[in-house]
Protein backbone atom coordinates (compact mmCIF):
# COMPACT_ATOMS: atom_id res chain seq x y z
CA UNK A 1 0.00 0.00 0.00
CA UNK A 2 1.39 3.39 -1.02
CA UNK A 3 1.81 5.82 1.86
CA UNK A 4 0.39 9.33 1.56
CA UNK A 5 2.93 12.15 1.76
CA UNK A 6 1.99 14.95 4.15
CA UNK A 7 3.81 18.30 4.25
CA UNK A 8 3.48 21.34 6.50
CA UNK A 9 4.47 24.97 5.96
CA UNK A 10 7.97 25.46 7.48
CA UNK A 11 6.68 28.37 9.58
CA UNK A 12 4.62 25.81 11.49
CA UNK A 13 7.33 23.19 11.95
CA UNK A 14 10.08 25.54 13.13
CA UNK A 15 9.27 24.65 16.73
CA UNK A 16 8.26 21.18 17.93
CA UNK A 17 7.71 19.40 14.58
CA UNK A 18 6.86 16.21 16.49
CA UNK A 19 3.34 17.51 17.09
CA UNK A 20 2.69 17.21 13.34
CA UNK A 21 4.07 13.68 13.41
CA UNK A 22 1.38 12.83 15.99
CA UNK A 23 -1.20 14.47 13.72
CA UNK A 24 -0.04 12.31 10.79
CA UNK A 25 -0.33 9.21 13.00
CA UNK A 26 -3.91 10.19 13.82
CA UNK A 27 -4.71 10.52 10.11
CA UNK A 28 -3.13 7.13 9.38
CA UNK A 29 -5.18 5.40 12.07
CA UNK A 30 -8.48 6.83 10.85
CA UNK A 31 -7.94 6.72 7.09
CA UNK A 32 -6.62 3.17 7.09
CA UNK A 33 -3.71 4.30 4.92
CA UNK A 34 -0.18 5.15 6.10
CA UNK A 35 0.41 8.92 6.18
CA UNK A 36 4.07 9.91 6.11
CA UNK A 37 4.94 13.30 7.57
CA UNK A 38 7.72 14.76 5.44
CA UNK A 39 9.52 17.73 7.00
CA UNK A 40 10.84 20.55 4.80
CA UNK A 41 13.78 22.26 6.46
CA UNK A 42 13.17 25.60 4.73
CA UNK A 43 10.91 27.25 2.16
CA UNK A 44 13.22 26.48 -0.76
CA UNK A 45 12.84 22.76 -0.07
CA UNK A 46 9.12 23.14 0.67
CA UNK A 47 8.42 24.92 -2.61
CA UNK A 48 10.43 22.38 -4.59
CA UNK A 49 8.42 19.47 -3.18
CA UNK A 50 4.98 20.82 -2.23
CA UNK A 51 3.28 19.97 -5.54
CA UNK A 52 4.18 16.29 -4.98
CA UNK A 53 2.43 16.12 -1.60
CA UNK A 54 -0.81 14.22 -1.12
CA UNK A 55 -1.86 16.25 1.92
CA UNK A 56 -0.53 19.69 2.76
CA UNK A 57 -1.00 22.39 5.37
CA UNK A 58 -0.02 25.52 3.50
CA UNK A 59 0.22 29.26 4.08
CA UNK A 60 -2.09 31.62 2.15
CA UNK A 61 0.29 32.35 -0.73
CA UNK A 62 1.11 28.68 -1.29
CA UNK A 63 -2.57 27.75 -0.96
CA UNK A 64 -3.38 30.05 -3.88
CA UNK A 65 -0.59 28.52 -5.98
CA UNK A 66 -1.59 24.93 -5.19
CA UNK A 67 -5.32 25.47 -5.73
CA UNK A 68 -4.94 27.58 -8.88
CA UNK A 69 -2.04 25.91 -10.67
CA UNK A 70 -1.50 22.45 -9.16
CA UNK A 71 -4.99 20.93 -8.91
CA UNK A 72 -5.16 20.79 -5.12
CA UNK A 73 -8.58 20.74 -3.43
CA UNK A 74 -9.19 22.69 -0.25
CA UNK A 75 -10.41 20.63 2.70
CA UNK A 76 -10.32 22.70 5.88
CA UNK A 77 -8.90 25.65 7.76
CA UNK A 78 -8.23 26.14 11.46
CA UNK A 79 -11.13 27.56 13.44
CA UNK A 80 -10.66 31.17 14.52
CA UNK A 81 -7.10 31.57 13.19
CA UNK A 82 -5.86 33.99 10.58
CA UNK A 83 -2.51 35.25 9.35
CA UNK A 84 -1.74 38.63 10.92
CA UNK A 85 1.19 41.01 11.43
CA UNK A 86 2.90 42.75 14.34
CA UNK A 87 4.16 46.31 14.00
CA UNK A 88 7.42 46.97 15.85
CA UNK A 89 9.47 50.05 16.62
CA UNK A 90 12.95 50.88 17.86
CA UNK A 91 12.96 50.99 21.69
CA UNK A 92 13.88 54.69 21.62
CA UNK A 93 10.37 55.52 20.39
CA UNK A 94 8.60 56.16 23.68
CA UNK A 95 5.01 56.14 22.42
CA UNK A 96 4.87 54.42 19.02
CA UNK A 97 1.69 54.40 16.95
CA UNK A 98 0.65 53.52 13.42
CA UNK A 99 0.22 57.22 12.61
CA UNK A 100 3.93 57.79 13.18
CA UNK A 101 4.68 55.39 10.30
CA UNK A 102 3.20 57.94 7.86
CA UNK A 103 6.15 59.31 5.90
CA UNK A 104 8.65 57.11 7.80
CA UNK A 105 10.70 54.18 6.53
CA UNK A 106 9.50 50.70 7.50
CA UNK A 107 11.30 47.36 7.19
CA UNK A 108 9.60 44.17 6.03
CA UNK A 109 10.03 41.09 3.84
CA UNK A 110 8.50 42.43 0.63
CA UNK A 111 8.03 39.01 -0.97
CA UNK A 112 5.63 37.85 1.75
CA UNK A 113 1.84 38.21 1.69
CA UNK A 114 1.95 39.54 5.25
CA UNK A 115 3.59 42.69 3.90
CA UNK A 116 0.69 43.35 1.54
CA UNK A 117 -1.77 42.75 4.37
CA UNK A 118 0.05 45.29 6.57
CA UNK A 119 0.28 47.91 3.84
CA UNK A 120 -3.40 47.49 3.01
CA UNK A 121 -4.23 48.12 6.67
CA UNK A 122 -2.05 51.25 6.73
CA UNK A 123 -3.39 52.65 3.46
CA UNK A 124 -6.97 52.15 4.63
CA UNK A 125 -6.14 54.43 7.55
CA UNK A 126 -4.51 57.01 5.29
CA UNK A 127 -1.00 56.06 6.40
CA UNK A 128 1.70 55.90 3.73
CA UNK A 129 5.27 54.90 4.65
CA UNK A 130 7.94 57.11 3.18
CA UNK A 131 10.08 54.10 2.24
CA UNK A 132 9.84 50.32 2.35
CA UNK A 133 13.12 48.68 3.36
CA UNK A 134 13.32 45.07 2.19
CA UNK A 135 14.97 42.46 4.37
CA UNK A 136 15.44 38.78 3.45
CA UNK A 137 13.89 37.34 6.64
CA UNK A 138 11.63 38.37 9.51
CA UNK A 139 14.61 38.05 11.86
CA UNK A 140 16.42 40.43 9.53
CA UNK A 141 13.57 42.90 10.03
CA UNK A 142 13.91 42.56 13.81
CA UNK A 143 17.67 43.16 13.64
CA UNK A 144 17.23 46.19 11.38
CA UNK A 145 14.66 47.82 13.66
CA UNK A 146 16.79 47.02 16.73
CA UNK A 147 19.56 49.06 15.08
CA UNK A 148 17.15 51.83 14.09
CA UNK A 149 17.72 51.21 10.39
CA UNK A 150 14.81 51.90 10.01
CA UNK A 151 12.79 52.82 13.10
CA UNK A 152 9.69 50.76 12.24
CA UNK A 153 9.07 47.24 11.01
CA UNK A 154 6.45 44.67 10.03
CA UNK A 155 6.72 41.09 11.35
CA UNK A 156 4.59 38.08 10.48
CA UNK A 157 2.75 37.37 13.73
CA UNK A 158 3.27 33.58 13.80
CA UNK A 159 7.01 34.12 13.44
CA UNK A 160 7.05 36.84 16.08
CA UNK A 161 5.10 34.65 18.53
CA UNK A 162 7.65 31.84 18.11
CA UNK A 163 10.65 34.10 18.77
CA UNK A 164 12.56 33.93 22.03
CA UNK A 165 11.82 36.64 24.57
CA UNK A 166 15.40 37.86 24.22
CA UNK A 167 14.74 38.49 20.52
CA UNK A 168 11.39 40.17 21.14
CA UNK A 169 13.01 42.47 23.70
CA UNK A 170 15.20 44.01 20.96
CA UNK A 171 12.20 46.00 19.69
CA UNK A 172 8.95 47.50 20.92
CA UNK A 173 5.89 45.64 19.56
CA UNK A 174 3.05 48.15 19.62
CA UNK A 175 0.24 47.00 17.33
CA UNK A 176 -1.22 43.76 15.98
CA UNK A 177 -3.49 43.49 12.96
CA UNK A 178 -6.90 41.83 13.03
CA UNK A 179 -7.70 41.73 9.31
CA UNK A 180 -8.92 38.11 9.27
CA UNK A 181 -8.45 37.94 5.49
CA UNK A 182 -5.72 35.35 5.04
CA UNK A 183 -5.33 31.89 6.54
CA UNK A 184 -3.50 28.58 6.24
CA UNK A 185 -5.44 25.69 4.70
CA UNK A 186 -5.34 21.91 4.64
CA UNK A 187 -5.50 20.74 1.03
CA UNK A 188 -5.48 17.43 -0.86
CA UNK A 189 -3.35 16.84 -3.93
CA UNK A 190 -4.61 15.41 -7.26
CA UNK A 191 -3.28 11.91 -6.54
CA UNK A 192 -5.18 11.67 -3.24
CA UNK A 193 -8.58 13.14 -4.16
CA UNK A 194 -10.26 9.82 -3.35
CA UNK A 195 -9.62 10.62 0.32
CA UNK A 196 -11.08 14.14 0.20
CA UNK A 197 -14.58 13.44 1.53
CA UNK A 198 -13.41 11.11 4.30
CA UNK A 199 -10.64 13.52 5.27
CA UNK A 200 -13.04 16.48 5.41
CA UNK A 201 -15.32 14.61 7.80
CA UNK A 202 -12.37 13.39 9.87
CA UNK A 203 -10.88 16.85 10.32
CA UNK A 204 -14.11 18.75 10.98
CA UNK A 205 -15.18 16.22 13.65
CA UNK A 206 -11.73 15.76 15.18
CA UNK A 207 -12.50 17.97 18.19
CA UNK A 208 -15.36 15.65 19.21
CA UNK A 209 -13.02 12.66 19.54
CA UNK A 210 -10.98 12.54 22.79
CA UNK A 211 -7.88 11.29 20.98
CA UNK A 212 -8.36 13.88 18.25
CA UNK A 213 -8.81 16.58 20.85
CA UNK A 214 -5.50 15.63 22.46
CA UNK A 215 -3.73 15.93 19.09
CA UNK A 216 -5.38 19.32 18.46
CA UNK A 217 -4.21 20.55 21.85
CA UNK A 218 -0.67 19.61 20.87
CA UNK A 219 -1.07 21.75 17.76
CA UNK A 220 -2.53 24.61 19.81
CA UNK A 221 -5.65 24.78 17.68
CA UNK A 222 -9.33 24.61 18.54
CA UNK A 223 -10.34 22.48 15.57
CA UNK A 224 -10.97 22.49 11.84
CA UNK A 225 -13.80 23.91 9.76
CA UNK A 226 -14.73 23.58 6.11
CA UNK A 227 -13.36 25.92 3.46
CA UNK A 228 -14.45 26.68 -0.10
CA UNK A 229 -12.65 28.12 -3.15
CA UNK A 230 -14.66 31.33 -2.66
CA UNK A 231 -12.97 31.77 0.72
CA UNK A 232 -9.73 32.38 -1.16
CA UNK A 233 -11.07 35.46 -2.98
CA UNK A 234 -9.71 37.94 -0.39
CA UNK A 235 -6.32 36.21 -0.56
CA UNK A 236 -6.33 36.39 -4.38
CA UNK A 237 -7.12 40.11 -4.17
CA UNK A 238 -4.38 40.68 -1.61
CA UNK A 239 -1.82 38.72 -3.61
CA UNK A 240 -2.59 40.80 -6.71
CA UNK A 241 -1.70 44.06 -4.97
CA UNK A 242 1.75 45.54 -5.63
CA UNK A 243 4.09 46.28 -2.74
CA UNK A 244 4.39 50.05 -3.08
CA UNK A 245 4.32 53.12 -0.84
Amino acid sequence: MRSLEFMVCPHDTAKDPDRWFHFAQYLSQHLGTPVHFSVALDFDEFHQRMAEADFIYANPSDTVTLATNRGFNLVAKVIDQSDEVVFVAHPSVSNPSLNLIDGSAIATVTSMLATKLALQLLHRQGITPGQIVDRPTWLGVMNAVAKGTPTYGIIYKDTYDAMANSTKSMVNAFAVSAERLAFHTFAVGPAALAHRETLTTLLTTMATDPKGQAVLQGLHIEGWEGVSPEDLNPIHALAAQPVAV
